[in-house]
């Protein structure tokens, strides 16, 4: 009898184990590039308008150069 305890509490806590790592998983890993950072995109929105507010070409030029990647 206490064997069969000891088999049912190692599977439950291997059931559980394998739980929280697929769990963890999910969320660091699967989730993380699955879609695109509300952040960023925001960030590359407000970059653009500011660039595009800008009127001096030179200094335009310059921010686009710098900060290519919100333009």
């Amino acid at each position: 009898m206490k064997s069969l305890w000891l088999a049912v509490r190692s599977f439950l806590l291997g059931a559980f184990l394998v739980l929280l790592s697929l769990g963890l998983f999910y969320l660091f890993a699967y989730n993380h590039g699955a879609r695109p950072d509300p952040l960023v995109k925001t960030l590359e929105r407000v970059g653009r308008k500011a660039v595009s507010v800008v009127r001096n070409p030179q200094e335009r030029k310059q921010l686009e150069a710098e900060y290519g990647r919100f333009v």
